[in-house]
């Protein structure tokens, strides 16, 4: 498994969906922060130790978080990027 596939795993398993969702928000990310290069992605996790993993997550959720004010705020799926839990 590719570190891309890690995070697209990990975007779907937190609600993010359907596919083209997901894409633009890799997308974003790959533009906002270009200090993850191109090769990163495509490289094996087991390529990096697992903490890479972990910095690009925490960095994925804020610009999940952004997109998802953007373009579809009332997505039930929000909580589960930004760690808020709906106490009712």
């Amino acid at each position: 498994m590719t570190i891309e596939q890690k995070i697209r795993k990990l975007l779907e398993e937190h609600g993010l969906w359907p596919e083209k969702n997901v894409d633009a928000v890799m997308k974003l990310y790959k533009e906002t922060h270009p200090e993850v290069e191109d090769k990163v992605w495509k490289e094996p996790i087991t390529a990096y130790p697992p903490q890479m993993v972990v910095v690009i997550w925490a960095g994925m959720r804020h610009t999940v978080v952004e997109w998802i004010d953007a373009n579809c705020p009332e997505a039930f799926y929000r909580p589960m990027f930004t760690g808020e839990m709906d106490e009712n």
